[in-house]
């Protein structure tokens, strides 16, 4: 066919038309489909924004719903900070991160579908009494309002509608996840961030006190017996009233229980004195102070008891960096609750060196050895040792040394009293520093295979009676130059 410009209008018509009645089947409604709702085809070419604001356009985001009113001031520039309104005693416990996601989802509002021009009936979509109202003031004093409804069944949309635009729109339930919480939900759960092991900062002191527990401090050992442990990591001792050293691992759980510290919600902020009568803080079950070894102490105040439907317990707390604001912890992260004092009990001993002890007396019934010991601090080479005046084999006696030394506990005794006990034996450290170590042991009132101890004139432990056997053994072997026994 010969090409021509008559040729080439007509081909040129055809197309057009053929483009028109795609386009007008395009436009055109199914059958049934209601022109009223639904999103047009114009909708679906353009993605229309709710809103569309710039960084730091947005001075106040106010959020109203059945739980909560809340007013989130947003920063005006890079150096700013978000904050909730009223709420600057407790500013330190925001959980910023949440106010931040909360502006950022409102800022800019993309629809994903226009659901109906009109409505009739905005019950349907939870529109009728929102959820939740947000009015987003900028800086430049004007204002935008949403109301928000249900989600829908799926969970990946919410039904919004924006004053002055009477369309019910979808938007992304990531942008409103936030907007009917409570108050509370934007302040921080973590009250201590985790152990930082490169930190030069330590716990030294734990103290307790409350009506769970009795009062007393478990400390870092500093120096003890001549032992030079200036760091205080991996020893500690309960002070008053018990006066022992601790297991290390149990310590060490109660120590830095205080560091990574985390709750499961918080309950209120702002909480007034009868708010923590009501949650028994006024009259604690616990009270926990942490002091590090710079002297900085923190503590948290431990009430009463909630259980949830599931069975889960968790304790009402307040923490002293953030007063005022109300925590549940769960129990299992609650170390100092109900601490158990015979699992805390070092098992072995912290006995002297064989250089700080000047005098040793060792007696089991009618039986009796008596050392004296001097030497220059940690010489062996200026080590004398002396029974009855005798000096003694260095080898010989530090078997019998490290058989007395050796003494463990099986566990703490069951009582503090010694009132009817039967004494039948004792050890005497008699230390250069001037300080005396007792070790006296007792027969057992409970348990036929074991002995109870006591140490350095405050605890009573629980000892096997093996120790005592081979004390007994040991003594009357030394008399004679036998076999030591070097443990039991």
């Amino acid at each position: 066919m010969k090409i021509t410009l008559k040729n080439i209008l007509i081909l040129a018509a055809v197309v057009v038309l053929l483009g028109c009645a795609a386009l007008w089947l395009f436009l055109s409604p199914v059958k049934g489909e209601e022109t009223t709702t639904g999103t047009s085809v114009i909708d679906k070419l353009v993605t229309p924004k709710l809103t569309n604001f710039n960084q730091y356009d947005i001075a106040e985001i106010e959020v109203q719903n059945d739980k909560s009113e809340i007013i989130i001031t947003c920063p005006a520039n890079e150096s700013g900070v978000f904050g909730i309104l009223g709420g600057e005693a407790y500013a330190g416990a925001l959980d910023t991160d949440k106010l931040s996601i909360t502006e950022q989802g409102l800022r800019s509002l993309a629809v994903i579908d226009t659901v109906e021009k009109n409505p009739t009936d905005l019950a349907v979509y939870s529109l009728a009494e929102p959820l939740a109202t947000v009015t987003i003031t900028l800086r430049d004093g004007s204002s935008v309002k949403l109301s928000v409804g249900m989600s829908l069944p799926d969970g990946s949309a919410t039904y919004v509608m924006k004053d002055g635009d009477d369309t019910v729109y979808t938007i992304a339930k990531t942008a409103t996840a936030y907007l009917t919480e409570r108050k509370e939900f934007f302040y921080s759960t973590t009250l201590t961030a985790a152990y930082d092991q490169t930190s030069p900062i330590l716990p030294y002191d734990l103290h307790f006190s409350g009506s769970a527990v009795t009062e007393t401090d478990i400390t870092a050992i500093r120096e003890r017996f001549g032992g030079d442990r200036s760091n205080g990591i991996g020893m500690y001792q309960m002070n008053e009233p018990y006066e022992f050293e601790l297991d290390t691992d149990a310590a060490s759980a109660l120590m830095f229980g205080f560091y990574g510290l985390n709750a499961a919600g918080v309950v209120k902020v702002g909480a007034t004195d009868a708010d923590r009568d009501k949650w028994l803080l006024t009259s604690p079950t616990v009270t926990t102070q942490m002091t590090d070894n710079e002297g900085k102490t923190v503590g948290l105040t431990i009430g009463g008891v909630s259980t949830d439907a599931l069975g889960n317990v968790a304790l009402y707390c307040e923490y002293s960096e953030y007063p005022g604001v109300v925590y549940l912890i769960e129990q299992k992260n609650l170390p100092w609750l109900t601490p158990d004092y015979t699992k805390l009990a070092q098992k072995s001993f912290a006995m002297p060196s064989i250089y700080a002890v000047s005098r040793i007396e060792a007696a089991v019934g009618d039986k009796r050895l008596s050392f004296t010991l001097t030497s220059k601090d940690k010489d062996d080479d200026t080590l004398v040792i002396k029974m009855n005046g005798k000096e003694q084999d260095k080898a010989y006696f530090k078997k019998l040394y490290g058989y007395l030394i050796g003494i463990k506990a099986e566990t703490l005794a069951k009582t503090t009293e010694k009132v009817g006990m039967t004494k039948v034996g004792d050890v005497a450290f008699y230390l250069t520093s001037g300080d005396k170590l007792d070790i006296v042991l007792y027969e057992s009132p409970e348990n036929e295979n074991r002995y109870i101890v006591e140490f350095g004139g405050v605890m009573l432990y629980e000892v096997r009676k093996a120790y005592l056997e081979g004390l007994q053994k040991n003594i009357a072997a030394y008399e004679t130059g036998g076999e030591i026994l070097t443990r039991y």
